[in-house]
């Protein structure tokens, strides 16, 4: 039985999962912010029995791709500094650009009153350095069921949070040890399960301002080191459809059980973790699925989810659009955005190097 990530020409389809998962984000939004029931009509919501929508599974889908990567990145880095300088060139130009013009092109465009005074500029602009996901005060979208300016960005912060995580883990020397990794990824799963057990959601005062919200790290951290894990054990994982089907076959099992939806949640939640790790990395080793050129005029993805969140605030600011409309045109603009990210800003900050392996093989990415 070949390892899961073993792959006849080395490549991977990442660029295709990554895109994809940008646009059931744009899907999953587009309930949540047209209709009065939100993100409970979307399909997949309906289907997890209300558990989880396409969004949230994107969005970890997203971690867990990036703690395969990001463990790569690791290894394959002489030292700290250049590890942290490939993660501060990859993550900060596009968002600094995309909280650049929602901040004073679009505040201004669908406000009737907002502040662009110098401080609130100089605040918004050091703010945003600081990944604070800042936009000066204003009546931006105040028609719309949801008034966030670009409410997708909550996941950045988290994002950089674990490249420091990975660097820590790395320095220590446990970045090596999957029994390390595990343990880690078990301890979080269980204090998850204790806050819903308990109905607790604790913030932590300044702790959480600085770091995140520590229930919503119960989440993230899981699935972004579930990734690292495969990275650490891809030569020993088995890639087999009955391990698929069977993890994705306890996942919906766990959503349904006659448990509750208290202890569905916490039944599910310990399952998602392996279950979107073992189905994500399936998928992007596939020896049948070979979606390798989905980068061949560029990295999209991260530029797409940057921009799409206000992209659809526009649109339904309008009240001109059905909801199919709304989703159909807000991939559409979504993806050209992405392009104008990846062409204008994002690639110009890679090493010629790196930018160089990926015009030559667009689906490999470290």
């Amino acid at each position: 039985m070949r390892p899961i990530s073993q792959t006849d020409d080395g490549k991977n389809n990442f660029d295709a999962i990554r895109l994809a998962m940008a646009l059931a984000v744009v899907w999953s939004h587009s309930f949540a912010l047209a209709l009065p029931e939100g993100e409970r009509a979307e399909p997949v919501s309906r289907i997890t029995n209300g558990h989880y929508s396409a969004g949230s599974i994107a969005v970890m889908v997203f971690f867990t791709i990036s703690g395969y990567l990001i463990c790569q990145s690791w290894m394959s880095s002489r030292d700290l500094r250049s590890f942290l300088e490939k993660r501060v060139r990859r993550i900060y130009p596009g968002y600094m650009a995309a909280t650049s013009i929602c901040a004073f092109v679009v505040v201004p465009a669908f406000s009737t009153v907002y502040d662009l005074s110098p401080y609130t500029i100089a605040k918004t602009i050091s703010s945003n350095l600081l990944l604070r996901n800042f936009f000066p005060p204003s009546t931006a979208f105040a028609h719309n069921l949801n008034t966030a300016v670009n409410g997708s960005l909550w996941s950045i912060p988290f994002e950089f949070w674990c490249y420091i995580f990975t660097a820590a883990l790395g320095l220590l020397g446990l970045l090596r040890s999957a029994r390390a990794v595990i343990a880690i990824i078990a301890v979080t799963l269980l204090a998850r399960a204790a806050f819903d057990l308990f109905d607790r959601k604790p913030g932590w005062g300044a702790i959480g301002y600085i770091f995140g919200w520590p229930y919503l790290w119960t989440f993230v951290l899981p699935c972004f080191l579930s990734g690292a894990l495969v990275f650490l054990l891809k030569d020993r994982i088995p890639r087999h459809l009955a391990i698929l089907v069977a993890l994705v076959t306890a996942f919906f099992a766990a959503c349904y059980a006659p448990l509750g939806a208290k202890f569905q949640q916490i039944a599910s939640q310990l399952i998602f973790p392996a279950a979107v790790a073992y189905s994500t990395f399936y998928l992007a080793f596939s020896d049948r699925i070979r979606l390798r050129n989905a980068a061949c005029y560029g990295d999209l993805s991260y530029g797409t989810y940057l921009y799409a969140f206000p992209i659809q605030q526009a649109l339904i600011s309008a009240n001109l659009f059905s909801l199919p409309e709304v989703v159909l045109l807000s991939a559409a603009l979504s993806i050209l955005a992405g392009a104008l990210s990846w062409h204008l800003v994002e690639k110009h900050f890679l090493s010629r190097s790196k930018l160089a392996r990926r015009q030559l093989h667009p689906a490999i990415t470290t």
